[in-house]
């Protein structure tokens, strides 16, 4: 017993020797590493219960809030995973979706444990609680996002400021509203405050080591990957916070001339990286089965995002690629609370402060570096962007983290009670609107906008409001109860929207096999029968939102934002389905009952739009130009920038040979719509008619890019060349017209 004693306390001696070695190798230890003195510990339980109250208040309302418009992809993903596992990786269909092949690059670390509590329980993708699980869980990372955000503003100050940080995120509709619905965007924000904080909390603990940090921040690095490969960027912080301690607190040459030192260092750095690769890739099955060829094709997948879809941003519908370099900063202008704007602002004022002893510099300086580094990576990297920040949501703990601190500085310093309570006054006012807000729309959070630029009201028209299309649950669950379940069925009911997997689920719930739900884009809703419709206003033009035609006169019920603002409708097709036979008889070549049909449905409903125009077209079609133009001139008030309006409109100036303005509302219809290959077509050729061949080839080559199936802009870019005497040029134009016409 004694020879194991003995040497048992050999071991410890050699230890204490060790650490004794590290410290005298050492410099003097700078306060930019020294953890501030915790005089308000008596908090710490404050805030635990805080942030637990918190969790469950938002697991509450997560079990309300409807499937997103992305979930019929993630859903499908996290039963594949779970195949995935359980037939030892011969299953691996959750490598295909028929939406694209992108979602295998995203990690399990949410949908993994998804997929088997909904596998445990026997629910199903059909079923209304299978999401119900599914956003149970994504609340429960978004309290350890909560959690350690506010153990990450510890750090940097005390338990009050932690408080603080707590509740400005609680308050933080938007990232409140994703913890309950988002199931890719928040679990990566769970991991990336959580490695943060390991971070700072192992360079603050430095030189000993702390078993427990550094296996805790494996695990913050592993969910992080776990969620997306971008995760990795958490090895570049620890390395870089690594080589400032090292450069501050070690000193280069004692590092390079000590092999303990150099050993001791390296093994920081790589412990926590390689386990949390690790992890990660544990639940990522893509990466695991070959992670040297599966790392980097992913980190290219999301440096070149490929998803392509129309945004509306400042009232004007534009491709995400072509999203210019304000669109980030500017939907964080518009939708983060006015108490940590306020305090965004508070942090360049305040921050000689940060180095008074009340704060640790180091970890507020890793806090900006976490906020502002991947803004500026994917801004100078022009990537593809959509559905306002969401992508970057991850960074915002850092912020509140900040601006708390920024908060308790501007209050710390002032030294008459009365100016401390002003602070504290304005402070609790700018919390005042998003608490309002988001008692007023409990389902909605993810859609607030703040005061400061109109709120929600201001965003009609300008801004996409219900992007993912949640609000599609309650529109389905009003309409199910009050127009559809005390109802008889000779034949299914037909509801169309644009949202339609949300619809299915909970129209299915009630209604069986008396319903059929179907997709269909808002613009060209009269190209199909239906008897009902759900409507979200995304992918509409802002110029119809702004203009007062939202929500229309076929409307039965809206779902609404505060009270008024409209962001869903139901309508109720006539029992006629005029509308659809008007557009029936357009594709038909019928003019006569077009118009007679268009001009009945308009009787009904004056402000379709779509009817407008279709009637202006079969007047145009029967060279009635005197009945055309005010129908399209109606058509176009109600929708201005709507692409079909304007094209129709440029064909009618056309032909009535007023080619000035036929030439100016085409070049309207490709500024709006930049891949409006008919309007290009017709810009081109009138180009071509004023002997401005050079311009008229610039629309052809836009309209080729546009769709590089269009026969008619080859034909014409052909015709173009010939008249240059380019005859080379000519003829590839006619063997690419060729081929496509199968010639």
């Amino acid at each position: 017993m004694a020879k194991p004693e003995k040497q048992k306390r050999k071991k410890e001696q050699a230890r204490k020797t060790a650490r004794k070695k590290l410290k005298k190798k050492s410099v003097a230890l700078p306060d930019f590493f020294v953890e501030p003195k915790v005089t308000d510990q008596h908090l710490a339980r404050v805030f635990f219960v805080l942030t637990a109250s918190f969790t469950i208040l938002l697991s509450i309302m997560a079990l309300s809030v409807g499937p997103n418009g992305d979930e019929d992809v993630q859903a499908k993903y996290s039963d594949d995973l779970v195949s995935f596992y359980t037939s030892f990786g011969k299953d691996t269909s959750a490598f295909q979706s028929s939406k694209g092949d992108a979602i295998r690059y995203y990690g399990g670390i949410y949908e993994i444990p998804a997929g088997v509590v909904n596998n445990v329980l026997g629910y199903n993708r059909d079923e209304p609680a299978y999401y119900r699980v599914r956003h149970l869980i994504i609340a429960l990372f978004g309290g350890v996002a909560m959690l350690f955000t506010g153990l990450f503003t510890r750090l940097i100050s005390n338990w009050k400021v932690a408080i603080l940080a707590v509740i400005l995120l609680f308050l933080s509709p938007r990232f409140l509203g994703h913890s309950m619905m988002n199931p890719k965007d928040i679990p990566f924000a769970a991991g990336y405050i959580m490695s943060l904080y390991y971070i700072a909390k192992l360079i603050l603990e430095l030189p000993k080591i702390n078993k427990a940090t550094v296996i805790w921040l494996a695990v913050g690095i592993g969910i992080s990957i776990g969620a997306r490969i971008g995760g990795i960027l958490l090895v570049f912080y620890l390395g870089l916070a690594l080589l400032a301690y090292i450069l501050l607190r070690v000193g280069l040459k004692n590092f390079f001339t000590d092999r303990k030192l150099l050993f001791h260092y390296t093994k920081i750095a790589i412990l926590p990286s390689f386990g949390g690769l690790f992890i990660g890739l544990v639940f990522w099955p893509y990466g695991l089965i070959n992670p040297i060829k599966h790392i980097p094709e992913a980190f290219g997948a999301f440096s070149d995002f490929e998803t392509l879809i129309k945004v509306l941003f400042k009232g004007e519908m534009i491709w995400s690629q072509d999203v210019p370099l304000q669109y980030t900063l500017t939907w964080m202008y518009k939708t983060i609370p006015p108490a940590v704007l306020l305090g965004t602002i508070l942090i360049f004022f305040r921050f000689r402060s940060f180095y008074q002893k009340e704060f640790q510099p180091f970890t507020i300086l890793l806090g900006l570096l976490g906020f502002l580094f991947p803004i500026i990576f994917i801004l100078l990297n022009e990537s593809a962007l959509y559905d306002g920040w969401r992508h970057l949501l991850f960074t915002y703990p850092c912020l509140v983290a900040i601006s708390g601190a920024a908060w308790f500085s501007l209050y710390s310093t002032l030294k008459k009670k009365s100016l401390q309570y002003l602070v504290v006054s304005i402070l609790a006012l700018a919390c005042v609107d998003p608490l309002a807000f988001m008692i007023r729309n409990p389902n909605f959070h993810h859609v607030y906008f703040n005061p400061l630029n109109g709120g929600v009201q201001g965003a009609l028209g300008n801004y996409e409001l219900d992007y993912w299309g949640t609000s599609v649950k309650q529109a389905a669950q009003w309409l199910a109860k009050n127009e559809l379940e005390n109802s008889s069925f000779d034949e299914p009911v037909v509801v169309a929207t644009n949202f339609s997997y949300g619809a299915k689920i909970y129209l299915e719930e009630r209604l069986g096999a008396n319903v059929n739900v179907i997709y269909q884009r808002y613009r060209n809703r009269d190209s199909r029968e239906y008897d009902y419709a759900i409507w979200v206003n995304r992918f509409i033009d802002g110029s119809y939102l702004r203009n007062g035609h939202w929500p229309t006169s076929k409307t039965i019920h809206q779902i609404q934002l505060n009270g008024k603002i409209p962001i869903a409708i139901i309508e109720k097709e006539d029992s006629e389905h005029l509308a659809y036979q008007c557009a029936q008889a357009v594709n038909q070549r019928d003019w006569d009952s077009a118009i007679d049909l268009c001009s009945k449905e308009l009787e009904k409903y004056p402000d379709n739009e779509v009817a407008w125009l279709n009637l202006g077209l079969a007047h145009l079609s029967k060279n009635d130009y005197a009945a055309a133009k005010p129908a399209l001139d109606k058509g176009l008030s109600i929708t201005p920038e709507g692409m079909n309006a304007l094209n129709f409109m440029g064909i009618y100036y056309l032909n009535t040979n007023n080619i000035d303005m036929a030439l100016s509302t085409f070049e309207d219809a490709v500024r709006y719509h930049d891949r409006n290959t008919t309007g290009y077509y017709y810009k081109a050729f009138i180009l071509a008619n004023q002997q401005q061949l050079s311009e008229a080839l610039q629309a052809i080559q836009e309209c080729i890019t546009a769709n590089p199936q269009f026969a008619n802009c080859y034909d014409l870019g052909a015709r173009i060349h010939e008249q240059l005497g380019d005859t080379r040029s000519a003829q590839a134009f006619r063997n690419a017209l060729s081929q496509i016409r199968g010639n």
